[in-house]
């Protein structure tokens, strides 16, 4: 089936004013609470009324905050960042020793590593019809350095495998790591490196890992960031993989002769230079449906953390927020080949409620963004 959906996403944020400074010397000439316009015992001021940029802890005129500090879920206009992502129900196994570095980031080795663990996991939970379609199917690691992106391919036999590029793996795992670190520490490292990936995107340079020592020692080797970076990484690679995986297996990509035996490098160079059309937007749509309840499908399976939406939260808020940065389509391979973040957000969540739901009832039919049932046959 094919769906089309048109989300329009919007922020209004109420801009207040106030000024004016404290003479505390002169607190005693006034009765309680009555002072001239502007003179106020220092702290003491009327509501939405302070000096500018002087505001009591967490009290701010509306739409005024210091940068990077705003009430939970307001956000200026076109800024929109990804929820916090929500604690494993279970605690994380720390990533195995030599996953990551002396610096507490996991290794180029290990991710390009991951995502073939990952794959397979997915693989593994799909209904038998349509892991028939995909079982075994390759995975090719491209080493571009700017090319930001994932697809499903077909050989030039027209057999199916699967690519994803490193500079994509290094985004995810830096913003894996920053989030983890945030979140233990209640820092802002993640927003900046958001910022620094924009910036290098910008100027035509490689999409950069998140720099080695940038986040301190010993917080940084603390093993429940470890674990939950790895947890953030590896549920951020399955909602990559699940999209492209669902391409191969609804019947998207017109690979028709199996899963491909070898890949060559102009297989690759095919998809990447555009030669292969684009996907439209409806498809698209639903590869992101058939591949959020595959995500959940696996993550239910799992042992020590359950996968969630969270990793297509955090992968699409990431581009979202590169968007805001001016990050045009043409500079991102990712924006270039998928619908807008903020259109395929709201889809996954949607699905995701409803894949919830339909699995408490005891269903196993695969869950839509709808309020209401759509047969959907592998």
């Amino acid at each position: 089936m094919r769906t089309r959906l048109v989300v329009l996403l919007g922020l209004a944020v109420a801009v207040g004013a106030g000024g004016g400074c404290a003479q505390e010397s002169r607190t005693a000439q006034y009765p309680q609470g009555q002072y001239p316009q502007g003179q106020y015992p220092q702290g003491q001021y009327p509501q939405g009324q302070y000096p500018q940029g002087q505001y009591p802890q967490g009290q701010y005129p509306q739409g005024q905050y210091p940068q990077g500090q705003y009430p939970q879920g307001q956000y200026p206009q076109g800024q929109p960042t990804t929820p916090a992502p929500q604690p494993a129900a279970v605690p994380l196994a720390a990533p195995p020793l030599g996953s990551y570095d002396v610096y507490g980031s996991m290794t180029g080795a290990f991710i390009r590593s991951e995502a073939k663990v990952v794959l397979d996991e997915l693989v593994a939970a799909l209904p038998d019809s349509a892991r028939a379609k995909v079982m075994g199917i390759p995975l090719v690691v491209i080493e571009d350095p700017k090319e930001v992106n994932a697809f499903a391919g077909c050989d030039k036999s027209g057999k199916a495998y699967m690519g994803i590029t490193v500079p994509l793996l290094l985004m995810e795992s830096g913003g894996s790591e920053a989030r983890a670190f945030d979140e233990l520490n209640g820092t802002n490292r993640y927003d900046q490196y958001i910022g620094e990936v924009a910036n290098k995107v910008r100027s035509g340079q490689a999409v950069p890992a998140l720099p080695p020592g940038s986040l301190p020692l010993p917080q940084a080797l603390d093993t429940r960031k470890l674990a939950r970076q790895k947890f953030l990484l590896d549920q951020q690679i399955a909602f990559v993989m699940g999209h492209e995986l669902a391409h191969h297996y609804r019947g998207h990509t017109g690979c028709a002769n199996g899963v491909s035996g070898g890949v060559t490098g102009e297989d690759v160079a095919r998809v990447l230079s555009g030669a292969v059309p684009l996907f439209n937007q409806p498809i698209e749509i639903e590869a992101d449906m058939y591949g959020m309840n595959n995500v959940l499908d696996a993550g239910a399976r799992r042992q020590g953390g359950t996968w969630t939406e969270e990793g297509a939260t955090l992968t699409l808020g990431f581009f979202s927020r590169l968007e805001s940065f001016g990050i045009e389509a043409a500079l991102l391979g990712f924006l270039r080949t998928h619908p807008s973040p903020q259109i395929r957000l709201p889809v996954v969540q949607q699905t995701a409620a409803n894949w919830r739901r339909q699995r408490a009832s005891g269903s196993t039919a695969p869950a839509t963004p709808f309020p209401f049932p759509i047969p959907l046959p592998w």
